[in-house]
């Protein structure tokens, strides 16, 4: 490798991914700088000799009037609703990023979750500058694969001209997060309280969106994990609920909040034909359970996707993970927003006022994607977008795969 890589991390995850991906490109490579830039005391255990806490840096800045001008502009893309201390406070932290580009000379930069508004705003940066960055989020195999996006913008894929020379369903199955990282992210938040009693924390500027209670979504987590399958009457329309802030959703669909979404589904669900033989099913995220207004008709389950997936027999979703688990299955699938599987011929498109005319049709003529396109779409975002194992789980085999990846 020609080029020295000066890379930084922003908010790695609790488990040790990045640091041992780190090692594994230092060991293959020439890293010429590495540094863990983490917002929480709890970050720590990622080992304090490359782990820098970042808030003293943040709030030292005096943010220029283009910098006030980038977030307000993103801020309003993204249809946030901040006040103005949290702006200010996000403009320090794009001039502090910006100072600490330039002055170690970064090049490549990997987070998790660009979801987060200041992740966001850090991808405004690199794209100025320059900088590589990679992105990592779950995985549409899920316990198999992490999706490696080097732009979360994307959302279409290439046209490959030669058929990749992997088959995904004989990918290994790495597992997914047990009790014991939940044990372990507990132990984390003890940090992180520790943290904010002494100031030491640097609050993410959507904190006020996300609004965790973490205790709770533990419960809740816990409860869906060893609460039996619900048992319904009849067969149902499955619609898997993205989070309020995730910008994907605000990027890429007509929706500016969660309740706008399930009422435009409510709406269309409850004028087709299809009401009258099924029923209509929500999931919730952990992170919001018990947060939304539902139609007294209307099912809503918190963490129970996957298995009432199974039988469902459609799936309705702005651009969630959840469709490509849809599409893996065979079912129908009714997309609201773009994504990377949103394939003409697989996946049903539609909108909030379409929504009722697509149901009708589908319900007059049923029909579900083929064996063979749905392989050879995961063909293509397996090659375009996705490395094996997960930031929870993985082996020195998927930590190669990954940092080949980043190296080509």
């Amino acid at each position: 490798m020609s080029k020295e890589i000066r890379l930084i991390a922003l908010d790695p995850p609790y488990s040790r991914y990045f640091k041992d991906l780190v090692k594994c490109l230092d060991s293959n490579g020439n890293v010429g700088f590495k540094r863990f830039y983490i917002s929480t005391l709890g970050y720590l255990v990622f080992g304090v000799g490359d782990a820098s806490l970042i808030k003293a840096g943040i709030v030292r800045k005096k943010p220029s009037f283009t910098t006030r001008k980038r977030v307000v502009t993103l801020a309003k893309k993204l249809n946030y609703s901040l006040s103005a201390k949290t702006l200010y406070r996000s403009a320090q932290y794009v001039e502090w990023l910006r100072a600490e580009l330039e002055q170690y000379k970064v090049n490549t930069c990997l987070m998790y979750n660009a979801t987060r508004f200041h992740h966001a705003l850090a991808i405004t940066l690199f794209e100025q500058m320059n900088v590589s960055y990679y992105v990592f989020e779950r995985g549409n195999q899920r316990g198999k694969t992490t999706t490696l996006l080097t732009s979360p913008t994307l959302v279409s894929l290439p046209v490959l001209i030669e058929k990749p020379g992997i088959e995904t369903a004989e990918l290994k199955h790495y597992g997914t997060e047990t009790f014991t990282d939940y044990v372990l992210f507990s132990l984390f938040l003890i940090f992180d309280r520790i943290g904010s009693v002494f100031r030491l924390n640097f609050e993410p500027p959507d904190k006020i969106l996300r609004k965790k209670n973490y205790p709770q979504i533990l419960f809740q987590w816990v409860k869906a994990k060893y609460s039996p399958t619900p048992v319904l009457d009849r067969q149902y329309l499955l619609v898997p609920l993205q989070l309020e802030y995730d910008s994907q959703v605000r990027l890429f669909s007509t929706f500016k909040s969660t309740q706008a979404f399930i009422e435009a589904v409510e709406k269309g669900f409850y004028r087709s034909t299809l009401s009258e033989e099924y029923s209509l099913v929500f999931t919730t995220h952990p992170f919001e359970c018990k947060k939304h207004q539902f139609d007294p008709r209307s099912h809503c389950y918190s963490g129970k996707t996957g298995v009432l997936m199974s039988d469902a027999i459609a799936v309705a979703t702005i651009n969630s993970t959840s469709g490509m688990e849809a599409i893996e299955k065979l079912k129908p699938c009714f997309i609201f927003g773009d994504a990377i599987y949103k394939q003409k011929g697989i996946v049903i498109p539609t909108t909030q006022e379409s929504f009722t005319d697509s149901l009708n049709q589908w319900h007059q003529d049923a029909w579900s994607p083929s064996q063979h396109e749905v392989e050879s779409l995961k063909r293509r975002v397996f090659v375009s977008t996705q490395v094996i194992g997960s930031v929870y789980k993985y082996d020195a085999e998927s930590l190669d795969v990954t940092q080949q990846k980043i190296v080509s």
